[in-house]
């Protein structure tokens, strides 16, 4: 969210630690086993806003690992979609269908 959200007194990491972390859920076996193991609104919503800091340091030439995200899109994208329990469902899958028109676009 940037500059949008105020300062709450805590200290948010800088971006290069969060792309780490993002890329670690949805890039490796031991971050996917991770969120395996949590609620499905946390994996699905954790992994929903990994992929769109992922997708931030793409844009801005900062994915560094090359992360390609196509297919983390696609599989999020159809489980939010069958899955009824988030408020904003509508929101992320149209989001994720953007994005993955865009990677598309771009391969």
């Amino acid at each position: 969210s940037g500059s949008q959200c105020p300062q709450s007194g805590l200290e948010r990491p800088p971006f290069n630690i969060t792309y780490l972390y993002a890329g670690y859920l949805l890039n490796t076996i031991g971050g996917r086993a991770y969120l395996f193991r949590r609620s499905p609104e946390v994996r699905l919503l954790a992994s929903y806003y990994a992929i769109l800091i992922v997708h931030h340091a793409e844009k801005e030439g900062q994915n560094t690992y090359g992360i390609d995200l196509l297919p983390c899109i696609a599989i999020l994208k159809e489980e939010i979609s069958n899955y009824a329990g988030l408020e904003f469902q509508v929101n992320y899958v149209d989001r994720l269908t953007a994005l993955e028109q865009y990677y598309r676009e771009k391969r």
